[in-house]
């Protein structure tokens, strides 16, 4: 019988960068050696090299001070030989890890004397995000080398050694349709690798990898659900239920014999794996993580408009997300002073949403119980969209919304006037000043914070914040902390509050001139 003739399948072609963490901080206190560890890579990355001769390696050394490029197999001096028809059973493996071993000690000492003088008595954290920029790059580069592959992917592997998850890596393989894996016996670490990691996209589609248990996506990414790009960077795993993708690469040296041998293979998929020691970063990661809270940018109106605006400003670049976050930050500074930080079990989600109908103001928000949090959700009204200043109003809204939250804690007592009046006055520091108010004198309350315009209210305690210093911050606290009663405005002036009403009522007339 005839053999069958080979037929190179250009989707069983892979680049593979891979990310190795040589942070000595981590792997000191690492259940696996390094030198242990870096065995399993060397024959983990042969073997995805003998597994097609077209296979690319390219190894990035991530330091606590630097990243570097240590390996590319097309460049290396190893395929240099094999190509000129020297023996590759007595060359390739000795010289392919001598070549690497070189680099990395080269790198590590590289890394140790760029260290600082008190470096040494702290934890140094790695450049993975360095790292991960330089692999984007390079793969990028890759791509642009030679015919577009009608379906590029480009998935990120975790293969995660220590005692902690990393809800990055996880975010980022699930988001990519890669795989992520924390192996639990060590000492098997190269059959993980072999097994999970060195299978190619194509036969990825006809084996079981394993599946997450679960994806931690705290403050990190908005919603996947109700997250739509336009031009994604790169597009979608098939089987990734996520709709956006990140990706990751590095600029490297290259050779015009190398761009054209990568040319002649495209339909090259690649993919990124990243060997990482979790270790202080991963701890650090989940800690600041705990402090946020989620935040999801959700469009009612995708189909119309309106909706198209808010995706595009708003959605897609994550703008909703960064506005949340500013905006929070800004009122706590104003309502929380000293540390500037949202109380603990205050907020658990905030969902800023574009409904699909009228309201009869710009936003509106509700709360909903979560046991010993609260989510909150921040309607804006579609119609803010069809002004030409559309921008600001969204930013103003939003504000003005992040206040309203932070005030939400214990104030249920407190007049709605006051609550309303702090909300303006936040807006006004951060530059969403809205008209003069006109003054009535007439009907001006005894109790100013009860005056039912909520700019006049805000006038008021701007006056009494520029006499006494740190009153708003102070009244906020002091609500939280014991509830609202009659004589609280007195305690936190420090003199009875109508002498302050007096004043502020002497100085509108004075001053402002916005009497009617």
């Amino acid at each position: 019988m005839a053999p069958i003739a080979s037929k190179l399948y250009t989707d069983d072609v892979s680049l593979v960068v891979l990310l190795l963490d040589t942070n000595p901080y981590f792997w000191t206190s690492s259940s696996i050696s390094f030198s242990h560890f870096l065995s399993h890579i060397l024959s983990f990355v042969n073997s995805i090299l003998l597994l097609n001769q077209l296979n690319q390696v390219v190894i990035i050394a991530t330091g606590h001070n630097t990243c570097g490029y240590i390996y590319d197999s097309s460049l290396s001096s190893v395929s240099s030989s094999i190509s000129s028809n020297q023996s590759s059973d007595d060359v390739k493996m000795p010289a392919f890890c001598s070549e690497v071993l070189k680099n990395l000690e080269d790198f590590v000492s590289n890394d140790e004397s760029l260290s600082s003088v008190g470096a040494a008595n702290g934890v140094g954290s790695s450049l993975l995000s360095g790292s991960l920029s330089m692999a984007l790059c390079y793969v990028q580069r890759v791509f642009r080398s030679g015919p577009l592959h009608p379906q590029p992917r480009v998935p990120i592997d975790s293969c995660v050694i220590g005692a902690q998850h990393s809800a990055f890596l996880q975010q980022a393989s699930y988001i990519t349709g890669g795989v992520y894996l924390k192996p639990q016996q060590l000492d098997g670490l190269f059959q993980y690798l072999s097994t999970v990691f060195a299978t190619d996209l194509h036969s990825r589609n006809f084996i079981q990898l394993p599946k997450p248990v679960g994806v931690d996506f705290r403050a990190s990414i908005p919603s996947m659900e109700e997250k739509e790009l336009r031009h994604p960077l790169l597009p979608l795993a098939n089987h990734a239920d996520a709709t956006i993708t990140t990706t990751t690469g590095f600029v490297g040296p290259t050779s015009n014999d190398s761009d054209k041998t990568i040319s002649s293979c495209f339909g090259l998929s690649a993919r990124l794996l990243v060997i990482f020691l979790i270790g202080v970063i991963s701890i650090w990661a989940s800690h600041e993580a705990s402090k946020g809270f989620a935040i999801t940018a959700v469009n009612n109106m995708k189909d119309t408009p309106a909706g198209e605006k808010f995706t595009l400003f708003f959605v897609s670049n994550d703008e909703a997300i960064r506005l949340v976050q500013s905006s929070s930050t800004f009122a706590a500074e104003i309502l929380f002073p000293g540390d500037g930080s949202i109380p603990e079990k205050l907020i658990a989600q905030v969902d800023v949403q574009l409904v699909s109908h009228n309201l009869t103001n710009d936003h509106t928000v509700a709360v909903k119980s979560l046991g010993q949090k609260s989510k909150y959700i921040l309607f804006i009204n579609p119609l803010v969209m069809e002004f030409g200043d559309f921008r600001y109003r969204i930013r103003k809204e939003i504000q003005k919304g992040m206040a309203e939250i932070l005030l939400f804690n214990r104030q249920h007592t407190a007049p709605k006037t006051l609550l309303a009046g702090m909300v303006e006055y936040i807006s006004d520091l951060a530059g969403f000043g809205s008209p003069k108010p006109v003054f009535k004198p007439r009907g001006f309350s005894a109790k100013c914070w009860e005056e039912k315009n909520s700019r006049i209210v805000a006038k008021f305690l701007a006056y009494c914040e520029k006499r006494n210093e740190g009153f708003v911050g102070r009244l906020n606290q002091e609500m939280n902390r014991d509830g609202w009663y009659e004589k609280l405005m007195d305690k936190v002036l420090e003199m009875p509050a109508m002498h302050f009403c007096v004043e502020f009522h002497d100085f509108m007339i004075k001053n402002e001139g916005m009497t009617e």
